[in-house]
């Protein structure tokens, strides 16, 4: 639930949480934690911008591989010093921007795309 405080009595691994919900700041071990949102928020509008965009007809699972590498490529030193696995979800345009980039970028590297001519940089 949501509505729940994260609550770790003790902490002898490294931790990686991520929550369909938002949750609040966790502060505690001496860091600030700001857990992350692990939902279709990232990846689907990006993926299907790029999709629309190149022409993508066939949806491979490749599309969704692009688009998570994409993703994982915005996330900084300071998203994982605070404990995020994914950049904050206030930068969502930007990052849909980005990640429709890298899966078009892609589909025209391996022949998916269909939007012709391939756009110059």
């Amino acid at each position: 639930n949501a509505q729940q405080k994260l609550h770790i009595p003790t902490l002898k691994e490294e931790l990686i949480f991520a929550s369909g919900s938002p949750f609040p700041v966790f502060e505690g071990f001496g860091k600030t934690f700001e857990p992350g949102q692990g939902n279709n928020a990232y990846i689907f509008p990006g993926a299907s911008l790029g999709v629309i965009c190149a022409g993508i007809r066939h949806i491979h699972e490749s599309v969704f591989l692009f688009a998570a590498e994409g993703l994982a490529n915005l996330v900084t030193e300071e998203d994982l010093a605070l404990g995020r696995m994914y950049p904050p979800l206030s930068k969502i345009k930007e990052i849909s921007i980005k990640i429709a980039t890298k899966v078009a970028e892609e589909a025209y590297k391996e022949g998916m795309a269909s939007t012709y001519p391939e756009p110059k940089g």
